[in-house]
């Protein structure tokens, strides 16, 4: 008997597929302080203020955030935030605010 053989088989007959993982709702990532994507971002901020997070790149292809408000302009200062994190400093107070305005 070939021993590749008698190592898969137990492992085939071993093999469990999992379910998806549920995704973390952005707000539960944000109170634990964990560092949001651009989208994941903008769709708290977009829950908390009604405004969103372009996420785009500039000229020489590094990345550029800004701050969308809810008719679609993005919001001064016209130059984009470098770092999402900067960005995440500049509205988090915002977003602290009306999550505790939901709280229980």
């Amino acid at each position: 008997m070939n021993l590749s053989n008698l190592i898969a088989a137990p492992l085939a007959a071993a093999a469990v597929t999992l379910p998806p993982a549920r995704a973390l709702d952005p707000a539960d990532l944000w109170t634990a302080g964990v560092d949001l994507t651009a989208a994941e971002l903008s769709a708290l901020l977009e829950d908390c203020t009604g405004y969103t997070v372009d996420a785009d790149t500039d000229a020489d292809g590094d990345p550029a955030f800004y701050i969308v408000d809810p008719s679609g302009e993005r919001l001064e200062p016209d130059y984009p935030f470098e770092d999402l994190a900067d960005l995440a400093d500049h509205v988090g107070w915002r977003i602290d605010e009306a999550l505790g305005d939901c709280a229980p």
